[in-house]
């Protein structure tokens, strides 16, 4: 062990051993010898320089460094209280110097860091997994130590990735709870279009041993599109999201378009494009504009992407076959994963990716076609401050540099672990740029091609009486089902104004310590609004997700007895029902 002042490291240790019990069990029983990691305490202000940590919530560091990167980062730290600072140490001579140091106490006592120990990588992956949800923020950054970053800068690289792709799930996973009562308005929309569509569900099988084409909407799209042209009789062209807009502004006769993106800019995108003469299938988060420039045939597909309010109004049509997508992967974020797993649900082999790049291929975002000025530059995609569009440095099949994004490392990953789930069928990537997919092997399209020209068949024909056997005829009115929610929404509305009478009533006796945090009161009306129907079905998930938000802004280190963190209780208590309150009207306003 380390040689120190032994008032400082007694010191040090009894602090471990209150704030982390754990680590300080494994220092107290793991045998360990000094590391030969050399000490630079004289390079921080140059380690501190290379950061850019505008708008980062969380910052993780591997490796503590006897404390001198907490020392650094201290002033970042403490300029807004909802920041955090993580370190996570693998080498357990390195804490037992850290414990030797009189600045670590301050490491120590510091509400605002977290310490982890870690010495696999399934104990490194279960911490990360541990503060991804503890600090639930896509705006997070991670760095190592000097000595680290030069020793291991493979397993920093990859534990960056991984920390990036899960705070970016957890973020993902949050935003959608948090705003689930917006994403109710597009619900509400779509669900009158459920009545007269196809269940695209239902189609499981239809199409078995007829290859699949699932074009993304990537710039390498442009080298394989007149080929597509003639192959609308030998397999399924499914088009999703852009790539609508790419195969119709190529002339490729695309028999499947899909959408399921909510947001404006994919409508914006997609009104255009006269891609919508063939069948359109829609999830029902749809943005809803999107049916106002279509008179295409519609299939509805149930994906378990609209939440709670989508899986309650299938239940009550007898909507209740298998979703669509419910053996991807966590990270199955786009609408082309989705076609991917429609076209195996339909039987179709083999299952042939075109056109999708998950890279600026050439700078580019999209095919010709999509949308003008698609080119990006490095600059300003480092820009981006959210995990998912963290901008990445990678290699082609041909060992050719890419510029790529943490979303599109998640998609390629989804994909490949999709196809090893599915042995029985054969897949194929003929992008010709970008990603390389795991375990899809590369085929050149043109090859390809020939050899699906060996066989016809009329899909189109084929598509519309299957689309025809499977129309969905509701079995009770959306009316009634509007009926029922309001009613139920007049219980919760009521409840939550008497939780907020509650919360307030805390407030008026915030200096009294024996007035209950949660009264007898407030405990029954939360358990009578998780019994309303209302609440499961349209705002179950929006307590808990506030919970999390304003649990780190409104955070206390005070004694719970202390009127300090009494106060922050309160405030956290007061945000979270008004907020309640606030989506509840939100939600009666578009069921009205």
């Amino acid at each position: 062990m380390a040689v120190c002042e032994i008032s400082v490291k007694d010191k040090n240790i009894s602090l471990l051993y209150e704030k982390y019990p754990e680590i300080a069990f494994q220092y107290s029983c793991m045998e360990f010898t000094p590391n030969s990691f050399p000490f630079e305490e004289e390079d921080m202000a140059q380690w501190r320089g290379t950061l850019s940590l505008e708008g980062i919530d969380t910052l993780y560091v591997y490796g503590t460094g006897r404390g001198v990167y907490y020392e650094a980062l201290a002033p970042w730290l403490k300029e807004k209280k909802e920041r955090a600072l993580i370190f996570i140490e693998s080498q357990m001579s390195e804490i037992d110097h850290l414990l030797c140091e009189e600045r670590s106490s301050a490491l120590l006592h510091d509400p605002q860091v977290s310490l982890h120990f870690a010495d696999s990588k399934e104990m490194l992956d279960a911490v990360l997994e541990e503060c991804v949800s503890a600090f639930p923020t896509d705006r997070v950054e991670f760095v190592a130590s000097i000595p680290y970053q030069k020793k291991y800068a493979k397993k920093v690289a990859s534990l960056k990735l991984s920390l990036l792709r899960k705070s970016a799930l957890v973020h993902s996973l949050l935003s959608e709870a948090l705003h689930y009562h917006v994403l109710t308005q597009n619900l509400v929309a779509n669900f009158s279009h459920i009545a007269g569509s196809s269940h695209v569900n239902a189609l499981a099988g239809a199409f078995k041993n007829i290859p699949a084409i699932i074009c993304g909407a990537g710039p390498s799209l442009a080298k394989v599109t007149e080929e597509l042209q003639g192959l609308s009789s030998h397999a399924l062209i499914f088009g999703g999201g852009s790539a609508i807009t790419a195969l119709a502004s190529q002339g490729v006769p695309a028999h499947i378009a899909m959408a399921i993106d909510p947001n404006y800019e994919e409508y914006s995108r997609l009104k255009n494009s006269q891609g919508f003469e063939v069948p359109f299938f829609y999830a029902s988060r749809i943005h809803p504009g999107v049916f106002d420039a279509i008179s295409a045939p519609l299939g509805y597909m149930s994906t378990d992407t609209g939440g709670t309010l989508e899986t309650w109004v299938e239940e009550k049509l007898s909507l209740s076959l298998p979703h669509i997508g419910r053996d991807l992967s966590a990270e199955a974020l786009s609408i082309t994963t989705i076609a991917v797993s429609l076209a195996q649900m339909m039987g179709c082999s083999p299952i042939i990716f075109c056109g999708v790049d998950l890279a600026y291929t050439g700078m580019k975002r999209y095919s010709d076609g999509v949308m003008a000025g698609s080119s990006v530059t490095s600059s300003s995609l480092k820009k981006e401050m959210g995990a998912m569009e963290k901008l990445l440095i990678r290699k082609d099949r041909k060992g050719q540099k890419i510029h790529t994004l943490v979303k599109w490392i998640m998609e390629s990953s989804c994909f490949g672990a999709f196809a090893k789930d599915h042995p029985d069928t054969p897949f194929f990537n003929c992008t010709d740029s970008g990603l390389e997919i795991p375990s899809v092997p590369y085929k050149d399209f043109s090859e390809l091609a020939t050899l699906l020209r060996k066989n016809s068949w009329d899909l189109r024909g084929m598509l519309h009486a299957k689309m025809q056997e499977t129309l969905i005829v509701p079995t009770i009115a959306l009316s009634e089902l509007k009926e029922e929610l309001l009613k139920s929404l007049k219980s919760v509305k009521t409840l939550i104004e008497d939780i907020l009478h509650e919360v307030e009533e805390l407030q008026n006796h915030i200096g009294d310590p024996t007035y209950p945090l949660i009264s007898a009161r407030r405990s029954v009306f939360e358990m009578d609004l998780e019994e309303e129907i209302s609440f499961k079905v349209l705002i179950s998930l929006a307590p808990i997700a506030l919970e999390r938000l304003l649990t780190r802004k409104f955070w206390s280190n005070a004694e719970e007895s202390s009127l300090e963190y009494r106060r922050c209780v309160a405030e956290k208590e007061l945000a979270k029902w008004k907020q309640m309150l606030h989506i509840t009207n939100f939600v009666q306003k578009t069921l009205s």
